[in-house]
């Protein structure tokens, strides 16, 4: 199971540890799936946290934590891997989604953890008989993992390995795709293709904005002194580059 990260040790509070009995858990699901429903519609602007989201985290923290602690119990009654792998990979949109709108890059990281721990234990491969929306789902996962992957700088290992597994999965998915979500799909596939080509010449080069590739955490970047702070900053204390025209910085 994926590492809980330190950054959501709290977050699901201490509903997870108490009888976490089955029926508690399904009833949890469904009121995370209704509430991921309306969170997937909200915009992506605005610094200010909406409520929704934050109420949504913490059932699928505290789901997670069930699944967690309550395993066996679970399985025996009928949880599928497929279904944990589906309430981790939510988790990880989740902290992409409000990397959109925070442009913090330790969430777009705590997306990969999720992400990575789902590729790697095959949830959305196990179980995939069982589910009419397997392909499908499993698909749109790798997406979404690719593109952290990609904003991540990974492209020596999770980038390749990523793309590889949506081109043999829907392959592999052809005959069970309908006909319009398969050529959807083939679209996306060629796309990525095309942009992994344009984009290879630059991978060793550095952009003038920070890079995860070769720029330091975050964290550990200089900060303005608190002296400077109190008599308060000006314009030339500042230097603004960028590459885009017109842009404003």
């Amino acid at each position: 199971v994926a590492p809980q990260p330190q950054s959501q040790a709290q977050a699901g509070g201490g509903g997870g540890g108490g009888g976490g009995t089955a029926e508690q858990f399904w009833s949890l699901l469904d009121k995370a799936d209704r509430r991921f429903a309306r969170v997937r519609d909200l915009p992506l602007f605005g610094r200010r946290e909406p409520d929704e989201y934050g109420k949504v985290f913490r059932i699928y923290t505290q789901l997670w934590r069930m699944q967690q602690e309550h395993r066996h119990r679970l399985l025996d009654a009928g949880l599928r891997r497929w279904q944990v792998g589906e309430i981790a990979a939510r988790i990880a949109h989740l902290y992409y989604s409000q990397y959109q709108r925070t442009s913090d890059t330790a969430l777009l990281s705590e997306a990969f953890v999720f992400y990575h721990a789902v590729l790697d234990r095959g949830y959305f491969l196990a179980d995939a008989a069982d589910h009419l929306f397997a392909p499908t789902k499993h698909l749109r996962f790798l997406a979404r993992f690719l593109l952290v992957a990609l904003l991540l700088a990974r492209r020596a290992d999770t980038v390749p390995r990523l793309t590889t597994h949506i081109r043999t999965l829907l392959d592999d998915s052809k005959k069970t795709l309908q006909e319009a979500d398969y050529k959807e799909w083939k679209h996306v596939v060629q796309e990525i293709a095309r942009f992994l080509r344009a984009d290879s010449p630059f991978i060793n080069m550095r952009p003038l904005r920070y890079s995860y590739a070769f720029d330091p955490p975050p964290d550990t970047l200089p900060t303005v002194p608190p002296t400077v702070k109190k008599r308060g900053l000006v314009l030339n204390d500042a230097m603004l580059c960028s590459y885009y025209q017109n842009e404003v910085g």
